[in-house]
């Protein structure tokens, strides 16, 4: 997988877990630790994709 491609990839599963997050508690069936994981899994994802996004050094 290219970069660029890596980057995207995971920056759009950070994306999804963001906006679920955002949605927050909509009903009793929603629990809080759900919402902390999404937001934490957007953090680790924006991290994984890092790598490809910083340039390269020889």
């Amino acid at each position: 997988m290219k970069d660029k491609e890596f980057v995207l990839e995971w920056l759009k599963r950070a994306k999804s877990h963001l906006a679920r997050a955002k949605l927050g508690k909509t009903s009793e069936e929603v629990l809080y630790e759900d919402l902390c994981f999404d937001c934490q899994q957007v953090a680790e994802k924006t991290i994984k994709a890092l790598p490809g996004m910083l340039p390269r050094v020889n």
